[in-house]
């Protein structure tokens, strides 16, 4: 049986937003264990991403236009 990937959006890279996302990419194992789904963060939508890089969260997935995320099929 396959497992069902979603991507995910993380909005605001504050201290809950930040956690989230840091949880996202460093127990992707573990989600998808519990939860029987890849989880997989495509975005990181903010105006400033200081605390993302902080965290240590790759550029990649800054994006500060919602409404491209918003309008992202694969979201």
């Amino acid at each position: 049986m396959s497992t069902k990937k979603i991507g995910v959006a993380v909005i605001g890279c504050g201290i809950v937003g930040g956690a989230t996302a840091k949880l996202l990419v460093n127990d992707k194992e573990l989600l998808k264990t519990r939860t029987g789904m890849e989880l997989e963060l495509k975005y990181i939508v903010d105006v400033n991403f200081s605390r993302a890089q902080e965290l240590g969260l790759e550029s990649s997935l800054y994006q500060s236009d919602l409404d491209k995320v918003l309008n992202d099929p694969e979201i």
